[in-house]
């Protein structure tokens, strides 16, 4: 799946030293908790150890948030901000993938949301294509955990050994 970079306007200070307009991977999802589901845009950020959400959309799904496992994440700036784990559905296209989510108790976070490594990477293989602007982004076919497991690995290995794979 192809999606366009979100082309936004840049701040006074970054249009002095870069461009006019700053590009950035969003993609449009649906987060769906139990029967609840939110629509919004999330950033797609290789550098994000997690997926991570502010306290509004936690709302709207009726997630109670401090009923999750706590994570305190720390950003650019070095302040440590609390995340509250949730098992939640991330559909965008034709892809769905059931994802461990961090919401804050904080409204904002600075953005909408961030689809990070742990629960959004893990289940897809992602390309930027920074100049023609656009980002592709395809499922993985097995998950990179089950290959740490070592009877798994023998498997694949014998199938692969006798051409069943």
């Amino acid at each position: 799946m192809k999606v366009p970079y979100l082309v936004k306007p840049a701040s006074l200070d970054f249009s002095q030293v870069f461009t006019s307009q700053v590009l950035k991977p969003q993609i449009t999802i649906v987060l769906k908790y139990q029967e609840k589901k939110q629509k919004l845009f999330a950033l797609i950020d290789s550098g994000a150890d997690a997926c991570l959400f502010p306290k509004g959309i936690a709302d709207i799904l009726g997630i109670k948030i401090k009923d999750g496992q706590k994570i305190d994440f720390s950003g650019i700036g070095g302040t440590r901000t609390p995340f509250y784990f949730h098992e939640v559905d991330i559909l965008f296209g034709e892809y769905q993938v059931k994802s461990k989510i961090g919401f804050s108790t904080q409204e904002n976070i600075g953005v909408s949301g961030i689809l990070g490594q742990q629960g959004f990477f893990e289940h897809f293989i992602i390309s930027y294509h920074h100049k023609d602007q656009y980002i592709e982004i395809k499922k993985r076919f097995y998950s990179r955990f089950a290959f740490q497991n070592s009877v798994f690995q023998e498997y694949f290995h014998l199938m692969k050994k006798y051409k069943q794979w």
